[in-house]
């Protein structure tokens, strides 16, 4: 696998957030079965998920949920944090395959 990067935007430290991506999306094949999943930054956690994909098609995901930061303080003043979160998939056949997720890590100032 290439090493892909996902530019996914921004996502708000005080608030609940999830990003996901259908596996073929992040170059894994479906028909190799997940032995884990995991993430290079605390503030994500991965895992894999099946989805509707159609009338009678099921598929799977792999879904990266934000951790809520409880103590956001002073929002005006936290600096954004620009962050590449690697993410680790196992798969049956040995092999860890990666991909990079590109974030900005910051707060709303309108609320």
């Amino acid at each position: 696998m290439k090493n892909l990067t996902v530019d996914a935007g921004i996502v708000f430290a005080d608030k609940s957030n999830y990003l996901c991506w259908p596996l073929e999306r992040v170059g894994i094949p479906l028909h190799l079965r997940i032995t884990s999943v995991s993430t290079s930054c605390d503030c994500a956690t991965a895992s894999i998920v099946d989805y509707k994909k159609g009338l009678n098609e099921i598929s799977r995901a792999v879904l990266i949920v934000f951790v809520q930061e409880q103590n956001v303080e002073a929002p005006a003043l936290n600096a954004p944090a620009l962050l590449g979160i690697v993410v680790n998939i196992v798969t049956n056949d040995g092999v860890t395959r990666q991909f990079t997720v590109n974030v900005v890590h910051t707060t709303r100032l309108d609320r």
